[in-house]
């Protein structure tokens, strides 16, 4: 999923306020986000005004995290949107700055989120076409909690998965065998998002197994000291795993 997101968001990733633990779901990688680069100087604006209201103490914690969104967004620079911030700004008479947003939120074909309810309105109303979502909206929380666990792991990685882990156990080899070697190999190349999914799986396809929303998240909690025998204690569930998520098991 694609999406545009402004200060009104990516403030709450970091303050507790109204909307945050939505906001947070955005931060997920399996959602692509963009922004203007003007992104920066509104997040470190909007902390210098919670502080000067003493909401938030410690400001320098929060204004070390500022060259980290870059890890998080791709940033579009400002000259190549502000020709059409102008003339969305014209249109909506609407000030530029939020403007620079909906550029790039069609620039790069993706839906604006913004917790600002009145700029939704507005953009709604207009003749733009520009798909536009308030944070606040259950419909919105329901759809990015489902892409934050949405698989990533291909059908074909596991089915290789779980033929190198059969070959492993069929020969009953250990230590440095080649079926082990393979084995080590596949889940080497793995990438984090699709370890998770791999000890999601192993959860998801036991019998009675949790949500798959919940084997991600208890999965996710694990990933970090996960070691390869860690990733492949489920190995015997992956298929059934597989099966479950997508609906084809019998």
């Amino acid at each position: 999923m694609r999406l545009t997101v402004d200060a009104s968001v990516v403030v709450k990733w970091f303050v507790s306020e109204e909307l945050a633990e939505t906001a947070k779901l955005l931060r997920t990688h399996r959602l692509d986000l963009h922004a203007p680069d003007l992104l920066l100087a509104e997040f470190v604006n909007v902390l210098w005004k919670k502080s000067r209201r003493r909401e938030i103490l410690e400001v320098t914690r929060y204004l070390d995290e500022t060259p980290r969104l870059q890890e998080d967004i791709t940033l579009h620079p400002m000259p190549r949107l502000i020709g059409r911030a102008g003339r969305i700004s014209l249109l909506l008479n609407h000030p530029v700055y939020d403007c620079l947003y909906l550029s790039c939120a069609e620039g790069t074909k993706s839906s604006f989120v913004t917790a600002d309810q009145r700029l939704v309105n507005k953009v709604e109303a207009s003749a733009l076409g520009i798909t536009v979502r308030y944070l606040g909206s259950h419909a919105f929380a329901d759809d990015i909690g489902r892409a934050a666990v949405a698989p990533v792991i291909a059908r074909r990685t596991v089915e290789a998965l779980a033929e190198a882990h059969d070959l492993l156990t069929a020969t009953g080899e250990i230590g440095d065998s080649v079926a082990r070697a393979r084995l080590v190999a596949l889940v080497g190349a793995l990438s984090a998002d699709e370890r998770l999914d791999l000890l999601a799986l192993g959860l998801f396809g036991q019998p009675n197994g949790p949500d798959w929303r919940t084997c991600h998240e208890q999965s996710s909690a694990e990933l970090a000291g996960a070691d390869v025998n860690h990733l492949v204690r489920g190995a015997p569930f992956w298929r059934r795993g597989v099966e479950r998520l997508f609906d084809t098991a019998p």
